[in-house]
């Protein structure tokens, strides 16, 4: 049975049910009120005869008296009418047979009772009986008693009773139509939240439930299209995590769809420097990097610090206001920015490694528990990043050197030619070598010439443009280095400025001395749509060249 159908009988079989409540009551409640009516009616018509009938009384004009009763008879459906004088006998009666006649006791009690009180009464048997006084001044001069037609009352009941059944009925057509008509309205709604929820079985996300009403139906359309918003963030989440390489940028992409889902102005992440011992601004999304150098914060310290020690997830509606709030001075995430925030642990494999901070919902009410566990589910797949970008790092980095493995290298390599290519780049490389590497290994040993590459390596890093140079180790003691956006007279420059840094470093010894070593290079420039091949070659060449020329030196190759 389908929700329409059920929603119609439901809602018709309680308006039938109304109906017959009210007709029932009001058919009783009616009946009463017909007899009551009908005897203010005859009250009220026989107050009117009781002054001519009262004179009648006094002169002992008999058939006067008979007369008005033919009279009153005549006008109203009445059943027998009788006149009692002060002395309480019967003058006059549509019955001849009561006039001046003894009647019974149960029959004049009620006829006592008004002479007695002076005040009129009725009841209603089998007949309708209203009794008046004939009153003057308070004084009695007798009384009028009428007995109506039981018929009279059940006239007037099926009178009422067909005028309302013709109310029921068109309150029940009307009721009818009601209950399709909402029937109808229910049904459309949900049938819609069923074809939506149809469409997201099937994985379309773009299907959004248009339903504005102000009722539970409207609530529920809110959250689903809230719930749909928010699903289709994760599988973004999810789908870049799984398809593209653990990077930092992809973690900015994690973030900017946190900023999305809970509809915040910005995000950072607070990674803990265990050797400095603190939580460090690692990114930010939304907000200029250059707060990156200015917050330090230790553990317990702030809304931050106190995430990161306790690992329970902080709201803080209130902004800068709060009293666990740290301030920054004149940074630019100063504290009147400051409207809400909500800050959640990071944890890989159990432990807790920073925090990460959503700033500003665009809400009157700010941050709510929804959006901690909603945060938690977002922070997740941040935490499965940096494990598989551990991993993956792991992976492509020579464990000696930190340098990136040989395949990452020409991996690397084919993707800046292709960029270069595309946007019409600079590019270039340079490979290093160190000279007389093999005498080090004689004269120190193999652990001393590693102790050496390690620390080649380190320095080497330290002197790069982060996140845009490409060092790897090309082979042995051989360092290659990939300059992005790099013609071959900056390149040359900086090789000869690195060459001469190695020079002057002081590598440290196993025993506690010191040597120093030099290393010589060569230089090529990538041509447009030439052959990766041909520039690693070229460079290779031009390294070789500089061993031939006496080592120490950066020898520059002609663009391949």
């Amino acid at each position: 049975m389908s929700i329409k159908l059920k929603v119609f009988i439901y809602t018709f079989g309680l308006i039938i049910l109304i109906n017959a409540g009210f007709g029932y009551y009001t058919l009783n409640f009616q009946k009463d009120n017909l007899i009551q009516q009908k005897i203010k009616d005859i009250s009220f018509f026989l107050q009117g005869f009781s002054i001519p009938i009262k004179d009648a009384l006094i002169s002992n004009d008999y058939p006067v008296i008979q007369n008005y009763i033919k009279s009153l008879r005549i006008q109203n459906p009445i059943n027998e009418i009788n006149i009692y004088d002060d002395t309480r006998k019967n003058v006059g009666s549509t019955n001849p047979h009561n006039i001046n006649n003894s009647r019974k006791a149960s029959v004049l009690s009620h006829i006592n009772k008004v002479f007695d009180t002076k005040k009129g009464l009725h009841s209603f048997k089998k007949e309708l009986i209203v009794v008046e006084p004939i009153l003057e001044k308070n004084i009695l001069y007798g009384v009028m008693e009428v007995r109506l037609k039981s018929s009279i009352i059940t006239d007037l009941e099926r009178a009422f009773i067909k005028k309302m059944l013709v109310f029921l009925l068109v309150s029940i057509i009307l009721g009818g139509l009601f209950s399709y008509l909402l029937a109808g309205s229910l049904s459309q709604k949900v049938m819609i939240l069923i074809q939506a929820s149809k469409s997201l079985a099937s994985g379309d996300f773009k299907n959004h439930v248009d339903i504005h009403s102000g009722d539970e139906f409207g609530v529920l359309a809110k959250i689903y299209n809230k719930m749909i918003f928010n699903m289709k963030i994760m599988f973004n989440v999810i789908k870049k995590i799984n398809f593209s390489t653990p990077s930092e940028e992809l973690i900015e992409v994690i973030m900017d769809n946190i900023i999305m889902a809970l509809n915040a102005e910005r995000s950072s992440i607070l990674f803990y420097d265990e050797e400095e011992g603190f939580l460090k601004l690692q990114t930010v999304r939304g907000l200029e990097g250059e707060i990156l150098d200015v917050v330090n914060i230790s553990p317990g310290e702030g809304i931050a610090g106190k995430v990161f020690e306790s690992g329970i997830p902080m709201i803080v509606n209130s902004g800068f206001n709060d009293p666990e709030f740290k301030k920054f001075g004149n940074s630019k995430w100063r504290d009147e920015k400051i409207k809400n925030i909500i800050c959640v642990p990071i944890k890989v494999e159990d432990k807790i490694v920073g925090v990460i901070n959503v700033v500003n919902k665009n809400s009157d009410n700010g941050f709510d528990e929804f959006d901690v566990k909603l945060l938690h589910a977002l922070v997740g797949h941040i935490s499965t990043a940096i494990s598989k970008s551990t991993m993956y790092n792991e992976s492509i980095t020579d464990g000696l050197t930190g340098l990136y493995i040989k395949s990452h290298f020409y991996s690397r390599l084919e993707e800046e030619a292709f960029r270069a290519r595309r946007y019409g780049l600079k590019l270039s490389l340079i490979i290093m070598d160190v000279d007389d590497f093999s005498k080090i290994n004689e004269e120190y040993g193999n652990l001393q010439a590693d102790l050496v590459l390690m620390n080649l390596g380190r320095f080497i890093k330290s002197n790069l443009r982060m996140n845009i140079d490409i060092p790897a180790r090309y082979g042995g003691d051989s360092i290659a280095l990939i300059l992005p956006e790099t013609d071959l007279k900056m390149a040359m420059l900086f090789a000869e400025r690195l060459r001469a840094k190695i020079e002057e470093f002081t590598f440290p010894l196993e025993d506690g001395g010191t040597m120093h070593l030099t290393v010589s290079g060569g230089v090529a420039e990538y041509i447009l749509d030439g052959e990766l091949a041909g520039l690693v070659k070229a460079t290779d060449d031009a390294l070789k060249q500089s061993k031939n020329m006496g080592k120490n030196r950066v020898t520059m190759s002609e663009p391949v």
